[in-house]
């Protein structure tokens, strides 16, 4: 399950000097697995990218190696390559296989004679301890935001997982795409043979859309800004040259000591944070003035390294710090914000409107304004007609007509509707919040006593959701999901091979299909240390509300 050690042995069996060629979708993924380098020394000469009209010239070589998803649009382009370059020996590695419809792509070509087509099966990536990131082939317009190819890829990555994990001794889904992906995973998992004799505990599968109003919040925890600012892809933050006085990629992770301390923190409490940690940094380096002999003094120099190294990640987050503080004060990202608090604490929707409209009229970026609108009508079950009329109006007028499509596309996907009796799946927000607890004026970001600390009053209603399983709580559990009309399964899961065999309490597989945001995991970590809990999360994506419109979205 070492993507790797998987990515390595393709390159390794391929002799003789070679051509990248890569995909776009995979740069991030792969440049997280492997260097520049490290391909120099297995053979790459260089790299190109995969996209219509690309040219080999003579400085390429002989060999080329196109890595690529398996993905109909990628797929032609390769093709295109292959035609163009008759004389070149070409590899294909399709990322994770060739579908059947790929297949048939392929043979319709008529270029199956000069390539060869292999599979390449990365489904998953480890990000951290506690983190899986499943590979997923990008959405088109007019995909949901939780596809089957998404649940087929998911199923098989989780698959991957019980080869070397063990198998789980219950199974519970919440949402029509959870419980679907139960289906599938259960008729799979019987044919799994060579698991572990050992169950990891149990599963939990989370449907985005059970909950779409978090996505189109701001996140306000320190991880969750970077996301929302600057975007991370594969766990590498790539910083524009005004920030950084270059373009400077930051991988983030296990690996920065300072990041892991700060991620789950409300920015409110960032800088506290820094300051302890500049602290203990100057004593370590003051402890070389208290050593007395030099065996003393050589402890010291072996830690030099490690007091370096954080020194440097130190700086680099205090430097990141300050530009998300600059951020937040803002008076674009205060007007949205207001917008945001006053549509969780239940304003009347004729003070939104007004707010949102200011909003257009200043011409904010379309993405917070497309996040604005969804997340009202996920609170309220949709738009009156005339406020929906009037907006949708409005946004076409100031951003482009052709974006009567991206309108459409929306409401299709039923982000962005008018209200009706059939959409009124759970009643007035106002009760279901109280009932449930999702908006808290008096938060304490620095106590961090509530979820709700992550987004500064709102605790996500999918946190809210999983704390009731968690916690025992079926009653309350089943009576949000009657108000949702959202389908469940609970099951215990029990193998030929594996029903004799004990399980490891406490221990617990999160599947979030459709994606979930990086202050949603701080909720999870947040939750499993409060009831001792070892949670190990696998998401299809850590998303914003503005990646996950982006889809939707006309250029």
């Amino acid at each position: 399950m070492d993507p790797q050690a998987t990515l390595f042995a393709a390159f390794e069996a391929l002799a003789g000097h070679k051509t990248l060629v890569l995909d776009r979708s995979l740069s991030s993924t792969i440049s997280s697995l492997v260097t520049f380098p490290q391909l120099r020394d297995k053979g790459f000469e260089s790299v190109k990218w995969l996209e219509h009209g690309i040219l080999l010239d003579d400085t390429s070589s002989q060999r080329i190696v196109v890595l690529l998803r398996s993905v109909p649009r990628q797929i032609s382009q390769a093709i295109h390559l292959v035609r163009a370059n008759r004389s070149r020996r070409f590899t294909f590695f399709v990322v994770p296989c060739p579908s059947s419809s790929i297949k048939r792509q392929l043979a319709n070509s008529g270029i199956q004679a000069d390539v060869h087509i292999k599979s390449l099966p990365i489904r998953m990536i480890q990000d951290d301890v506690d983190h899986w990131r499943v590979e997923t082939v990008d959405r088109e317009p007019d995909s949901p935001i939780v596809s089957m190819p998404e649940l087929d890829t998911a199923c098989d990555a989780l698959l991957e997982f019980v080869k070397e994990s063990g198998t789980f001794t219950r199974v519970r889904a919440c949402g029509r795409h959870a419980t679907r992906f139960v289906e599938i995973f259960t008729q799979r998992i019987c044919k799994v043979l060579d698991a572990p004799p050992v169950k990891f505990g149990e599963l939990l599968v989370l449907d985005r859309y059970i909950d779409l109003i978090t996505p189109m919040l701001s996140q306000l925890t320190y991880e969750g800004l970077l996301y929302e600012t600057y975007g991370v892809r594969a766990g590498v933050l790539e910083l524009p040259p005004p920030v950084s006085g270059e373009e400077r990629k930051i991988t983030l992770g296990p690996g920065d000591g300072v990041f892991m301390a700060l991620r789950g923190e409300n920015l409110s409490t960032v800088g506290d944070r820094l300051s302890g940690q500049a602290a203990v940094l100057s004593s370590e380096y003051g402890a070389r003035h208290d050593a007395r002999n030099t065996k003393e003094l050589r402890v010291f120099v072996q830690k030099l390294p490690n007091l370096q190294t954080s020194e440097k990640s130190l700086k680099m987050h205090i430097e990141l710090a300050e530009q998300l503080y600059k951020q937040v004060k803002g008076d674009a990202f205060r007007a949205v914000f207001s917008a945001e608090q006053s549509l969780c604490s239940g304003a009347s929707e004729s003070e939104i409107f007004s707010q949102i409209e200011q909003l257009v009229a200043q011409q904010i970026p379309l993405d917070r304004v497309l996040r604005l609108v969804c997340l009202w009508s996920g609170v309220h079950n949709g738009l009156k007609q005339k406020d929906y009329e009037t907006l949708a109006n409005q946004i076409i007028q100031a951003y482009g007509h052709s974006h009567q499509l991206t309108l459409h596309r929306l409401r299709r996907m039923g982000l962005f509707v008018i209200r009706s009796p059939e959409l009124d799946r759970r009643g007035g927000w106002s009760g279901f919040s109280r009932s449930w607890q999702l908006y808290n004026d008096e938060v304490g970001e620095k106590s961090q006593e509530d979820l709700s600390y992550l987004y500064s009053g709102y605790c996500p209603l999918s946190m809210r959701i999983l704390q009731a399983i968690l916690e025992g709580d079926s009653a309350r559990h089943k009576e949000t999901l009657r108000r949702l009309r959202v389908s469940n399964v609970d099951m215990e899961l029990n193998t030929t091979s594996t029903k004799s065999i004990q399980s490891e309490p406490g221990k617990i597989a999160l599947v979030f299909l459709g994606g979930c945001t990086a202050a949603e995991m701080a909720g999870v970590r947040w939750l499993a240390q409060k009831l001792n809990r070892t949670i190990v999360i696998f998401t299809t994506g850590v998303i914003t509300g503005s990646t996950l419109l982006k889809t939707y979205v006309v250029n």
